[in-house]
């Protein structure tokens, strides 16, 4: 595996939503595409009379203007003087591989699509997002959406699987067996009303 590679699957393990994903990819795009955010930082990487921390603090200055949390955490982490090349003048397309990459393994990614009643806390998103990675043998991402309709429990959508765990289908099943009953019992005892 490259470096760059080792980078991207880096990055990805901090990531356990579509939300976060969508961000992160849209916001390395424009860092890739923008003429002054890539000379700004090839001028930091390449000046001489910065030293190595002088230059991290400058480039984490500049990632943080960005205002992706999630890209200023990785970056503040990878940026040593051992990374700063993925940002250095004439090899800028480094970091081209580096977002392309990121976009190619954001395509392999399973979704899955969660409905919960009440929103969940991003470490239980987490936590979701591990142990459906574990079943699959893949990265998953969790789309997460919140409608207090359910009731309780959860809506899950699996590629075309859909799992419904949610409080109001358990009454309406509940409520079709409750109907069920009362006609048969109907029917036993003479009372049986068809359009009941």
């Amino acid at each position: 595996m490259s470096i760059i590679e080792t980078l991207v699957e880096e990055l990805l393990d901090l990531l356990h939503d579509t939300r976060s994903v969508r961000k992160v990819s849209d916001t390395l795009e424009e860092m890739a595409e923008e003429r002054t955010f890539r000379m700004h930082a090839s001028s930091i990487v390449s000046d001489p009379n910065l030293s190595a921390e002088q230059k991290k603090t400058q480039m984490m200055y500049l990632i943080r203007s960005l205002n992706v949390e999630e890209l200023y955490d990785f970056f503040s982490d990878k940026l040593s003087a051992d990374n700063l090349w993925l940002f250095e003048m004439g090899k800028i397309n480094h970091f081209n591989n580096f977002v392309q990459q990121f976009q190619m393994e954001t395509e392999k990614m399973k979704i899955v699509d969660l409905t919960t009643a009440v929103p969940l806390d991003p470490v239980d998103v987490e936590a979701i997002a591990a142990d459906l990675a574990k079943a699959f043998a893949s990265k998953v991402l969790i789309n997460h959406e919140v409608n207090p309709a359910i009731i309780g429990g959860a809506q899950v959508h699996i590629d075309n699987l859909v799992y419904d765990l949610s409080l109001r289908s358990k009454f309406q099943q509940f409520e079709r067996e409750w109907v069920s009953s009362i006609n048969q019992t109907g029917k036993l005892t003479g009372r049986y009303d068809q359009f009941a």
